[in-house]
C-alpha cells in the first residue's frame, strides 16, 4: 500500500502540471492537490505499520533463533567444546545474530518496498511512454550482472570478517575468564597486543568488504542517473516534437528517478544481504550439527548399586586423537568402597571421572554400571546418579541457595541448609545480610 501510495504522486503532478499549462483548469489543479495530501496520508499510516510489523516480527525470528542456537550449543559432546573457544561461540549468539536482525527486520522490509516500488514504476513507465522506458532499462542487465558478481565476493569477505571478529573475541573471553592469572604473571601487555592484532586483521578485512560495497554501490548509481540523463534528453526532445505533453515528461521523470533510486537502494541492501548470509553461515553450520555423544536417550536403571568396571578401555581425546591417555585400562569398582585415583599431572585421573560421566566414549573397551554398559544408558540419567565436587568450584549469577541446589534443582531449603551444614559452609553464609539469598 506504501509502495503504490509513493507510485501515485507522480500522476497528481501529471495531472497539476497539465491542467496547469494545457488545460488552464484550476479545478483539476485543486483536485489532483487534495488527492496528493491523501496519498501522503496513506502512505505515512503504511509505512508505519510496515515498520512497526517487520520490526516487531525480525525481533522475534532472532530472539527464536537465539534460543535455538543456544540450546543446540548445549547439546553438543564435551569434545565439541575442547576444539571450538568460547569465544567463538558467544560471538555467534552476540555478533552473527546481530548482523542477522538487521537483515530480518529493516533490510527485509525495504527491500520489498524498494523491489515493489521498482516493478511498479517499470510497469507506469512502459504505460506511460514504451519507448522512453526502453531506453531506461538499457542499463538494468549490467546492474543485474554486477550484484550477482559483487555479492558472491562481498559474501566470502563478510564471513572471513565475521570469524575474525570472533577470534577477537575468544582473546577477550579468555583474557577476562583468566583475569587473575593474567594480573599475576603481568601479562596485560601481552593481551593487548594479542586483542589488538585480532581486531586488526579485522578491521583490514572490513575495510576490503566495504570497499567492494561502495565500488559496487558507486557503480549502480552512475548507472542509474546515466539512465536518467538519457531519459532527460531523449523525453525533451519529444516534448519539442509534440510527441509527449510536459505532464507526462514530468511524471515519467519522476517515475525513472523513483526507479533508479529502488534499484540503487537494492544494490546496497544485496551487498547487506550478502553481509547477513556469511553470517548466516556460521550460525546455521553449528544448528545443523549434530552432536557425536546424545544428551539424553537410553536405559534408565530401576536401582543403583554403583558397581562401577572399566574393562579394557583406551581413550584419547577428541581434540588429540594421536595421544592416547588410557591404554587397556581396567579398573574394579564396588559399592561401598573408596578409591582414590593417584598419579603426576596428566596421567589420566580427570579422564577416568569424565569417562565415568560419559562425557565423552571410550575408542576401545567398555565401562559398565551394575554391569550395564555406559553406552546403553541414558546420559542425563547417569549423570544424575553421580555426585561431584570439582576442584575449582564454579559459581552462577544467582543465589547461595540456588548455586547449593544446582545439582539438584527439586531439594527443599531444608536439604540445601543441610547439605550446607555438612559442608562447614552453614556459619559463614549467614553472617552474610542476605544469608542463603545472597547474590
Amino acid at each position: 500500500i506504501g509502495s503504490a501510495a509513493s507510485l501515485a504522486f507522480p500522476q497528481a503532478v501529471r495531472i497539476i502540471l497539465d491542467g496547469a499549462f494545457e488545460a488552464r483548469d484550476p479545478a483539476a489543479v485543486d483536485r489532483a492537490a487534495l488527492l496528493m495530501v491523501a496519498i501522503f496520508l496513506v502512505q505515512a499510516i503504511a509505512m508505519s505499520l510496515r515498520s512497526w510489523l517487520f520490526t516487531t516480527a525480525g525481533e522475534r525470528v532472532v530472539s527464536e533463533l537465539r534460543k535455538a542456537v543456544y540450546s543446540r550449543v548445549l547439546e553438543q559432546e564435551i569434545g565439541f567444546f575442547d576444539i571450538t573457544r568460547t569465544g567463538e561461540l558467544t560471538s555467534r549468539l552476540s555478533s552473527d545474530a546481530g548482523v542477522l536482525q538487521s537483515t530480518v527486520s529493516l533490510n527485509i522490509s525495504m527491500g520489498l518496498r524498494f523491489a515493489a516500488t521498482a516493478i511498479g514504476g517499470v510497469a507506469l513507465l512502459a504505460w506511460t511512454s514504451p519507448k522512453l522506458t526502453l531506453v531506461m532499462l538499457a542499463v538494468v542487465p549490467l546492474i543485474a550482472m554486477a550484484s550477482v558478481f559483487y555479492g558472491r565476493r562481498i559474501r566470502r569477505v563478510a564471513r572471513k570478517v565475521q570469524d575474525a571478529y570472533a577470534r577477537a573475541n575468544e582473546v577477550a573471553e579468555e583474557t577476562i575468564a583468566g583475569i587473575r592469572t593474567v594480573r599475576s604473571h603481568d601479562g596485560e601487555p601481552r593481551e593487548r597486543l594479542r586483542y589488538g592484532s585480532a581486531i586488526d586483521d579485522a578491521y583490514q578485512l572490513a575495510v576490503e568488504r566495504t570497499t567492494l560495497s561502495a565500488v559496487f554501490i558507486g557503480g549502480s548509481s552512475f548507472a542509474g542517473y546515466g539512465a536518467i540523463a538519457l531519459v532527460v534528453w531523449a523525453g525533451g526532445r519529444m516534448v519539442t516534437e509534440g510527441a509527449m505533453s510536459i505532464g507526462d515528461l514530468t511524471s515519467f521523470v519522476l517515475y525513472t528517478l523513483t526507479v533508479a533510486f529502488s534499484l540503487g537502494a537494492l544494490g546496497g541492501l544485496w551487498a547487506d544481504f550478502m553481509r547477513a548470509a556469511g553470517a548466516a553461515d556460521r550460525i546455521f553450520g553449528l544448528l545443523d550439527r549434530e552432536p557425536t555423544l546424545p544428551s539424553t536417550g537410553g536405559r534408565r536403571l530401576d536401582h543403583v548399586d554403583g558397581a562401577i568396571r572399566f574393562e579394557a578401555v583406551r581413550f584419547a581425546y577428541p581434540a588429540r586423537d594421536d595421544v592416547v591417555v588410557l591404554r587397556a585400562l581396567d579398573l574394579v569398582a564396588l559399592p561401598g568402597q573408596i578409591v582414590a585415583l593417584v598419579g603426576p599431572s596428566g596421567s589420566g585421573k580427570s579422564t577416568i571421572r569424565a569417562l565415568l560421566s560419559r562425557l565423552y566414549d571410550p575408542q576401545a573397551g567398555r565401562i559398565t554400571l551394575d554391569g550395564v554398559d555406559l553406552h546403553d544408558l541414558d546420559p542425563a540419567w547417569l549423570r544424575r546418579q553421580i555426585g561431584v565436587v570439582a576442584q575449582e568450584p564454579t559459581l552462577f549469577s544467582a543465589t547461595i541457595l540456588e548455586n547449593i541446589r544446582y545439582g539438584r534443582p527439586d531439594a527443599s531449603d531444608e536439604e540445601v541448609h543441610a547439605a550446607a551444614v555438612a559442608a562447614n559452609a552453614d556459619s559463614f553464609v549467614f553472617a552474610f545480610p542476605d544469608g542463603y539469598d545472597t547474590e
